[in-house]
Protein backbone atom coordinates (compact mmCIF):
# COMPACT_ATOMS: atom_id res chain seq x y z
CA UNK A 1 0.00 0.00 0.00
CA UNK A 2 1.34 3.28 -1.33
CA UNK A 3 1.13 6.50 1.67
CA UNK A 4 1.18 8.75 -1.64
CA UNK A 5 -1.49 6.78 -3.25
CA UNK A 6 -3.38 7.49 -0.36
CA UNK A 7 -2.80 11.21 0.32
CA UNK A 8 -3.90 11.71 -3.35
CA UNK A 9 -7.05 9.92 -2.87
CA UNK A 10 -7.28 11.58 0.54
CA UNK A 11 -7.49 15.24 -1.35
CA UNK A 12 -9.84 14.10 -3.69
CA UNK A 13 -12.46 13.04 -1.10
CA UNK A 14 -11.76 15.72 1.10
CA UNK A 15 -12.56 18.51 -1.52
CA UNK A 16 -15.20 16.34 -2.39
CA UNK A 17 -17.01 16.29 1.10
CA UNK A 18 -16.48 20.00 1.80
CA UNK A 19 -17.85 21.60 -1.63
CA UNK A 20 -20.68 19.10 -0.88
CA UNK A 21 -23.91 21.09 1.20
CA UNK A 22 -24.45 18.26 3.28
CA UNK A 23 -21.78 18.61 4.92
CA UNK A 24 -22.20 22.03 5.85
CA UNK A 25 -26.25 21.35 6.88
CA UNK A 26 -25.06 18.28 9.13
CA UNK A 27 -22.26 20.59 10.67
CA UNK A 28 -24.78 23.52 11.18
CA UNK A 29 -28.05 21.02 12.88
CA UNK A 30 -25.49 19.68 14.71
CA UNK A 31 -23.59 22.83 16.29
CA UNK A 32 -27.35 23.77 17.00
CA UNK A 33 -28.19 20.64 18.96
CA UNK A 34 -24.87 20.79 20.91
CA UNK A 35 -25.06 24.43 21.35
CA UNK A 36 -28.79 24.04 23.21
CA UNK A 37 -27.45 20.99 25.21
CA UNK A 38 -24.75 22.54 26.78
CA UNK A 39 -26.86 25.87 27.33
CA UNK A 40 -28.99 23.25 29.29
CA UNK A 41 -26.18 21.82 31.62
CA UNK A 42 -25.28 25.69 31.57
CA UNK A 43 -29.05 26.58 32.94
CA UNK A 44 -29.43 23.38 35.42
CA UNK A 45 -26.00 23.81 36.87
CA UNK A 46 -26.51 27.63 37.82
CA UNK A 47 -30.27 26.43 39.22
CA UNK A 48 -29.01 24.31 41.88
CA UNK A 49 -26.31 22.32 42.73
CA UNK A 50 -25.54 19.15 41.37
CA UNK A 51 -22.83 15.91 41.72
CA UNK A 52 -22.43 16.05 38.28
CA UNK A 53 -20.31 18.14 36.21
CA UNK A 54 -20.73 20.51 33.51
CA UNK A 55 -19.12 18.02 31.48
CA UNK A 56 -20.80 14.57 32.67
CA UNK A 57 -23.70 16.65 31.63
CA UNK A 58 -23.20 17.55 28.07
CA UNK A 59 -21.42 14.54 26.52
CA UNK A 60 -24.60 12.12 28.52
CA UNK A 61 -27.73 14.53 27.13
CA UNK A 62 -29.50 13.17 25.28
CA UNK A 63 -29.39 15.59 22.24
CA UNK A 64 -25.79 14.70 21.92
CA UNK A 65 -25.91 11.28 21.60
CA UNK A 66 -29.20 11.75 19.10
CA UNK A 67 -26.78 13.92 17.14
CA UNK A 68 -24.38 10.86 17.42
CA UNK A 69 -26.52 8.48 16.08
CA UNK A 70 -27.70 10.77 12.73
CA UNK A 71 -24.71 12.31 11.98
CA UNK A 72 -22.50 9.34 10.62
CA UNK A 73 -25.02 8.05 8.52
CA UNK A 74 -25.56 11.32 7.04
CA UNK A 75 -21.97 11.96 6.44
CA UNK A 76 -21.35 8.43 4.64
CA UNK A 77 -24.39 7.80 2.90
CA UNK A 78 -22.66 9.31 -0.61
CA UNK A 79 -18.81 7.95 -0.16
CA UNK A 80 -19.63 4.83 -2.35
CA UNK A 81 -22.71 5.10 -3.20
CA UNK A 82 -22.60 8.30 -5.51
CA UNK A 83 -19.56 6.58 -7.18
CA UNK A 84 -21.81 3.57 -7.92
CA UNK A 85 -24.84 5.41 -9.03
CA UNK A 86 -22.62 8.22 -11.34
CA UNK A 87 -20.43 5.46 -12.67
CA UNK A 88 -17.03 6.85 -11.51
CA UNK A 89 -16.45 3.54 -9.78
CA UNK A 90 -15.48 1.86 -12.71
CA UNK A 91 -12.89 4.49 -13.19
CA UNK A 92 -11.34 4.28 -10.13
CA UNK A 93 -11.08 0.51 -10.43
CA UNK A 94 -8.99 0.77 -13.23
CA UNK A 95 -6.84 3.43 -12.08
CA UNK A 96 -3.33 2.47 -10.46
CA UNK A 97 -4.42 2.46 -6.83
CA UNK A 98 -5.52 -0.87 -4.38
CA UNK A 99 -8.50 -1.46 -2.41
CA UNK A 100 -6.99 -0.57 0.60
CA UNK A 101 -5.69 2.82 -0.47
CA UNK A 102 -9.32 3.49 -1.50
CA UNK A 103 -11.14 2.38 1.60
CA UNK A 104 -8.62 4.57 4.36
CA UNK A 105 -8.54 7.52 2.16
CA UNK A 106 -12.31 7.69 2.39
CA UNK A 107 -12.14 7.11 5.77
CA UNK A 108 -9.69 9.45 6.74
CA UNK A 109 -11.60 11.99 4.58
CA UNK A 110 -15.15 11.34 6.68
CA UNK A 111 -13.35 11.22 10.08
CA UNK A 112 -11.26 14.74 8.96
CA UNK A 113 -14.84 15.63 8.88
CA UNK A 114 -16.36 14.49 11.48
CA UNK A 115 -13.85 15.91 13.65
CA UNK A 116 -14.40 19.52 12.13
CA UNK A 117 -17.82 19.19 12.57
CA UNK A 118 -16.44 18.72 16.65
CA UNK A 119 -13.99 21.06 16.94
CA UNK A 120 -16.20 24.30 18.03
CA UNK A 121 -17.67 22.64 20.80
CA UNK A 122 -13.90 22.80 22.46
CA UNK A 123 -15.03 26.43 23.09
CA UNK A 124 -18.36 25.26 25.33
CA UNK A 125 -16.45 24.11 27.77
CA UNK A 126 -14.27 26.80 28.98
CA UNK A 127 -16.96 29.43 27.85
CA UNK A 128 -18.62 27.83 30.74
CA UNK A 129 -15.99 28.52 33.20
CA UNK A 130 -16.25 32.21 32.54
CA UNK A 131 -20.41 32.55 32.75
CA UNK A 132 -20.77 30.11 35.92
CA UNK A 133 -22.33 31.16 38.83
CA UNK A 134 -21.66 28.06 40.51
CA UNK A 135 -18.25 26.31 41.73
CA UNK A 136 -19.15 23.65 39.89
CA UNK A 137 -15.83 21.79 39.04
CA UNK A 138 -14.10 21.68 35.52
CA UNK A 139 -10.93 19.53 35.33
CA UNK A 140 -8.99 18.90 31.77
CA UNK A 141 -8.79 15.01 32.58
CA UNK A 142 -12.66 14.34 32.23
CA UNK A 143 -13.22 16.85 29.39
CA UNK A 144 -10.38 15.24 27.23
CA UNK A 145 -11.41 11.73 27.70
CA UNK A 146 -14.89 12.89 27.51
CA UNK A 147 -13.72 13.89 23.44
CA UNK A 148 -11.60 10.70 23.71
CA UNK A 149 -15.03 8.44 23.88
CA UNK A 150 -16.34 10.64 21.37
CA UNK A 151 -13.44 9.99 18.98
CA UNK A 152 -14.09 6.31 19.68
CA UNK A 153 -17.39 6.86 18.64
CA UNK A 154 -16.66 8.28 15.54
CA UNK A 155 -14.19 5.62 14.13
CA UNK A 156 -16.56 2.97 14.70
CA UNK A 157 -19.57 4.63 13.23
CA UNK A 158 -17.84 5.91 10.05
CA UNK A 159 -16.95 2.21 9.41
CA UNK A 160 -20.23 0.99 9.64
CA UNK A 161 -21.35 4.19 7.34
CA UNK A 162 -18.78 3.27 5.14
CA UNK A 163 -19.91 -0.41 5.05
CA UNK A 164 -23.28 0.45 4.21
CA UNK A 165 -22.19 2.55 1.47
CA UNK A 166 -20.57 0.17 -0.33
CA UNK A 167 -22.81 -2.44 -0.39
CA UNK A 168 -25.74 -0.20 -2.04
CA UNK A 169 -25.77 2.41 -4.91
CA UNK A 170 -29.02 4.27 -3.13
CA UNK A 171 -27.64 6.74 -0.84
CA UNK A 172 -30.80 6.39 1.28
CA UNK A 173 -30.80 2.97 1.67
CA UNK A 174 -27.07 3.44 3.03
CA UNK A 175 -28.26 6.28 5.26
CA UNK A 176 -30.61 3.57 6.75
CA UNK A 177 -28.40 0.46 6.73
CA UNK A 178 -25.71 2.64 8.49
CA UNK A 179 -28.33 4.30 10.83
CA UNK A 180 -29.58 0.96 11.89
CA UNK A 181 -26.15 -0.54 12.37
CA UNK A 182 -25.69 2.61 14.86
CA UNK A 183 -28.86 2.61 16.82
CA UNK A 184 -28.74 -1.55 17.03
CA UNK A 185 -25.24 -1.17 18.49
CA UNK A 186 -26.36 2.25 20.34
CA UNK A 187 -29.05 1.51 21.91
CA UNK A 188 -27.96 -2.86 22.66
CA UNK A 189 -26.54 -1.59 26.01
CA UNK A 190 -29.68 -0.27 27.47
CA UNK A 191 -30.87 -3.97 27.79
CA UNK A 192 -29.12 -4.51 31.02
CA UNK A 193 -31.75 -3.30 32.65
CA UNK A 194 -33.71 -6.11 31.59
CA UNK A 195 -34.25 -9.36 33.50
CA UNK A 196 -31.82 -11.70 31.26
CA UNK A 197 -29.56 -14.34 32.03
CA UNK A 198 -25.95 -12.94 33.48
CA UNK A 199 -23.56 -14.23 30.44
CA UNK A 200 -25.89 -11.73 28.05
CA UNK A 201 -25.94 -8.82 30.45
CA UNK A 202 -21.97 -9.16 30.71
CA UNK A 203 -21.42 -8.91 27.31
CA UNK A 204 -24.30 -5.88 26.84
CA UNK A 205 -22.64 -4.01 29.75
CA UNK A 206 -19.16 -4.47 28.13
CA UNK A 207 -20.82 -2.76 24.47
CA UNK A 208 -22.44 -0.52 26.19
CA UNK A 209 -22.03 3.06 24.86
CA UNK A 210 -23.72 5.03 27.46
CA UNK A 211 -21.30 3.08 30.36
CA UNK A 212 -18.73 3.75 27.93
CA UNK A 213 -19.54 7.69 27.95
CA UNK A 214 -20.09 7.35 31.87
CA UNK A 215 -16.64 6.62 32.83
CA UNK A 216 -14.79 8.68 30.36
CA UNK A 217 -16.56 11.86 31.62
CA UNK A 218 -15.95 10.93 34.98
CA UNK A 219 -11.97 10.38 33.33
CA UNK A 220 -12.38 6.83 33.87
CA UNK A 221 -10.37 5.17 31.37
CA UNK A 222 -9.32 1.57 30.82
CA UNK A 223 -7.65 0.00 27.51
CA UNK A 224 -10.39 -2.36 27.12
CA UNK A 225 -12.96 0.27 25.79
CA UNK A 226 -10.37 1.62 23.07
CA UNK A 227 -9.22 -1.77 21.98
CA UNK A 228 -12.86 -3.09 21.87
CA UNK A 229 -13.42 0.46 19.44
CA UNK A 230 -10.61 -0.34 17.64
CA UNK A 231 -10.47 -3.95 17.11
CA UNK A 232 -14.43 -3.52 15.94
CA UNK A 233 -13.49 -0.90 13.36
CA UNK A 234 -10.95 -2.43 11.79
CA UNK A 235 -13.23 -5.82 11.24
CA UNK A 236 -15.87 -3.40 9.90
CA UNK A 237 -12.73 -1.68 7.20
CA UNK A 238 -11.59 -4.85 6.46
CA UNK A 239 -15.56 -6.43 5.38
CA UNK A 240 -16.01 -2.86 3.45
CA UNK A 241 -12.80 -3.99 1.74
CA UNK A 242 -13.85 -7.84 0.73
CA UNK A 243 -16.67 -5.40 -0.57
CA UNK A 244 -14.80 -3.01 -3.14
CA UNK A 245 -12.88 -6.61 -4.18
CA UNK A 246 -15.27 -8.19 -5.05
CA UNK A 247 -17.36 -5.51 -7.24
CA UNK A 248 -13.34 -4.48 -8.42
CA UNK A 249 -14.03 -8.33 -9.89
CA UNK A 250 -17.07 -7.59 -11.29
CA UNK A 251 -16.05 -4.45 -13.13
Amino acid sequence: MSIRTTAIQYRREILSLFVSPIAYVVGFCFLVVAGWAFYVSVHVLNREASQWTVTEFFFNGFPIWIAQVVVMPVLTMRIFSEEYAQGTFEGLMTAPVRDWEIVLAKYCATLTLYAAIWLPTLLFLPTFRLISLSDVPLTSGPTWCSYLMVLLMGLLFASFGLLASAVTRNQIVAAILSFSMTVLFFFAGLFIFLDIPGPVREVLYYISVFDHMERFSRGLVTTKVPVFYLTLTALMLFATKCVIESRRWRT
